[in-house]
């Protein structure tokens, strides 16, 4: 049995591996800025601290044998920078021989966005460190596109943009998939990992205003730009990748069942 650190653990990636890691045989430790209310689960001892300035980390990291990095901030990208830098030389100070597993996204190295690039840089600087590390990159989650959605139906007229598709991939998926990385020891770069279907914007747009009961247009309008570039050359997909099981339409079936709407598949971005 493995003691296993998880940072970000009251995140949405994040609040679902302890009970997968448990299930796993693993003793597991979480570390966030905040503590809740509800005491932590058998088998679960909570540390509070901040990642951005060490705080915590040297008593949290204590005895440990893994360490899995989801904390991230998509508002602050400076921030996953600078935690994977302290969380990287808090290992490095401990001289404990400790596997690292962090949750990056598709297309990091390519779309030139500022939230990818911060994970871009804090691959770099985890592939370079002198420790053991499995990086795993996955797909948009399925809620991450509902919410993208959601703000883009505000409008009379639900604007997509031209081009574009995505890979929806299911958050407990992507969890499972963390946990094998535990199990199985360091891997380097992992196989991409994504949904089992790569879908268009418009038509996610569409089985979305259904799913909701909503009446609006879908406009795909054009959107000019490197990142645009980028999105339509389907640098945020893995076609080659390894695939979950868990389609979009099946999450709408999970948290709309009474109109859940079938989205068409499509096999290249």
């Amino acid at each position: 049995m493995s003691t296993v650190l998880v940072t970000g653990a009251t995140g949405h990636l994040g609040t679902l591996l302890p009970p997968r890691l448990i299930a796993a045989g693993h003793h597991v430790r979480t570390f966030s800025r905040t503590t809740t209310h509800t005491p932590a689960p058998s088998g679960v001892d909570a540390f509070t601290g901040d990642l951005t300035n060490g705080t915590g980390l040297p008593e949290a990291i204590e005895g440990i044998d893994v360490v899995v990095h989801c904390a991230s901030d998509p508002r602050h990208p400076e921030s996953d920078v600078t935690s994977t830098h302290n969380l990287i030389g808090a290992l490095r100070d401990s001289g404990q021989d400790v596997h690292l597993v962090y949750i990056s996204i598709v297309g990091v190295d390519v779309l030139p966005w500022s939230y990818y690039r911060a994970k871009y840089e804090a691959e770099r600087a985890i592939e370079t460190a002198e420790l053991s590390w499995t990086i795993q990159r996955a797909t948009q989650f399925h809620s991450f596109v509902d919410t993208m959605l959601g703000q883009l139906a505000r409008s009379p007229l639900l604007a997509v943009p031209r081009g574009f598709s995505f890979q929806p991939v299911a958050t407990a998926e992507v969890a499972d998939r963390l946990v094998e990385h535990v199990d199985h020891g360091p891997a380097g770069r992992a196989v991409d990992f994504g949904g089992p279907e790569i879908l268009p914007a418009k038509d996610l747009a569409r089985s979305w205003l259904k799913a909701h009961r909503r009446h609006r247009p879908v406009l795909a309008l054009p959107l000019p730009g490197k990142l645009s570039r980028a999105f339509r050359s389907g640098a945020n997909v893995c076609a080659d990748g390894d695939r979950g099981h868990s389609s979009w339409q099946d999450y709408l079936a999970a948290i709309y069942p009474e109109t859940a709407a079938v989205a068409r598949p499509v096999t290249t971005p």
